[in-house]
């Protein structure tokens, strides 16, 4: 059918092929209807189309087709993708009038496109909202909260978004301790809250060939210079307490092998490296992209052993 097309289109974000689908429908199929416009903005969406999702949705009127929740829901999500919060909200807004009730897909794209433009008062807003609207928040509109507040600076109120998915039963998962580990990262509760998510096995890469290799990638940058600190203090102590198991000790930051972007994978490697530098670890050069690799040794003078706190990261 010309729908099941139209939606093969969506999953593969062929948007051009799609509104040709949805244009010639009356002459090849039966009259488009809710499903066919909703799927055809969800492959603009998703190709960053949003101009031509909000058409769609434009010209669904003139078709007689009301708009649905999903259909709603798709031009939302298409003004998130493109950047476009205050078009995101006034879509959300709209919604009663067309006798629509916002879901939490709506809500969570409204959220996620004020976080992108840096609008944290008002992602907050649109959290506290839901609960208004009976709407149960999920764990994409927490962590889009959660790090609209972290990218604001407002470190407080992204460790109360945290607390506030555990009341309402919803566990924190990597990506939202990620955002809270880059927030409070020069803050005494970093430390507390990276052994949180580590016991909750939110990094179970993290530590790997006996404790000689400790895998980073799969961390924030933020969470990732915690992690190589705390893994760095253990070490002199152990040293100290005259513990000297291994010899060399290898970070992974992933540059070039792992799932991240390219991007913050490289700046993930540039944090680490920064780090051993200014805290006089030396790194046996050599080693490929996404690993650095040093002496032990060099730990007694850089962390002059146990007992000693990690230097703050300024």
């Amino acid at each position: 059918s010309c729908n099941a097309a139209i939606s093969a289109c969506e999953k593969g974000a062929r948007w051009p092929s799609a509104l040709l689908l949805l244009g010639s429908m009356p002459r090849w199929c039966p009259v488009p209807d809710v499903v066919s416009c909703s799927a055809a903005m969800s492959a603009c969406e998703k190709a960053g189309e949003w101009l031509m999702a909000l058409a769609t949705a434009a010209s669904m009127p003139a078709l007689r087709i009301a708009a649905d929740v999903v259909s709603c829901s798709a031009a939302t999500s298409a003004c998130e993708k493109g950047g476009q919060w205050h078009l995101a909200i006034e879509l959300l807004r709209s919604m009663p009038g067309h006798r629509v009730a916002p879901n939490v897909v709506s809500c969570s794209s409204a959220i996620s496109a004020c976080q992108e433009a840096g609008r944290w008062q008002t992602a907050l807003t649109l959290l506290d909202s839901m609960k208004t609207l009976r709407i149960e928040p999920n764990i994409l509109s927490y962590n889009a909260a959660l790090r609209s507040c972290g990218e604001g600076g407002m470190w407080q109120l992204s460790l109360s978004i945290l607390r506030a998915m555990e009341a309402s039963m919803l566990a924190p998962d990597r990506s939202s301790y990620n955002a809270l580990l880059d927030v409070v990262v020069d803050q005494p509760i970093v430390w507390d809250v990276f052994k949180e998510a580590v016991q909750r096995r939110h990094y179970p890469r993290l530590f790997q060939g006996s404790g000689k290799i400790l895998d980073v990638h799969q961390l924030s940058v933020g969470g990732a210079a915690v992690a190589v600190l705390c893994r760095l203090t253990h070490e002199a102590a152990r040293r100290r307490a005259g513990i000297r198991e291994y010899s060399r000790l290898r970070i992974i930051t992933g540059w070039g092998k792992s799932r991240r972007t390219y991007e913050t994978a490289q700046i993930n490697h540039a944090t680490v490296g920064d780090l051993l530098r200014t805290l006089g670890v030396p790194t046996i050069p050599g080693q490929g992209p996404g690993c650095h690799l040093f002496w032990v040794r060099h730990l007694d003078a850089a962390l002059g052993g146990a007992g000693r706190a990690p230097p703050n990261k300024k």
